[in-house]
């Protein structure tokens, strides 16, 4: 999914138009450098974590702290990637959908 976002197609019709050979390749991409978007989420923790230790606030944090998705992390069965992206970002409507 993450190679369909990337690579700006949907991931089926990435599915249907690219070869195992191709696949192998972006996978050995993957494993060496990692997406631009995940590159980009990990400099904006770090200068998250950064904001918060100079700002006094993070003696007990590191990197994953800020991060969005924890590297060791699985969804319980019961929680939805939106309902933690929600949680992550604190987002609280004021009408919730019937």
């Amino acid at each position: 999914m993450e190679l369909a976002l990337h690579l700006g197609m949907p991931a089926d019709l990435m599915l249907k138009s690219m070869t195992e050979s191709e696949l192998a390749h972006w996978s050995r991409y993957v494993s060496r450098h990692a997406f631009p978007f995940r590159r980009i989420e990990i400099l904006l923790a770090q200068l998250s974590l950064v904001v918060a230790k100079t700002m006094g606030g993070a003696k007990d944090l590191g990197l994953n702290d800020f991060m969005l998705k924890q590297p060791s992390e699985e969804l319980p069965a019961n929680v939805t990637r939106l309902e933690l992206a929600r949680k992550a970002f604190g987002f609280n409507p004021r009408k919730p959908k019937a």
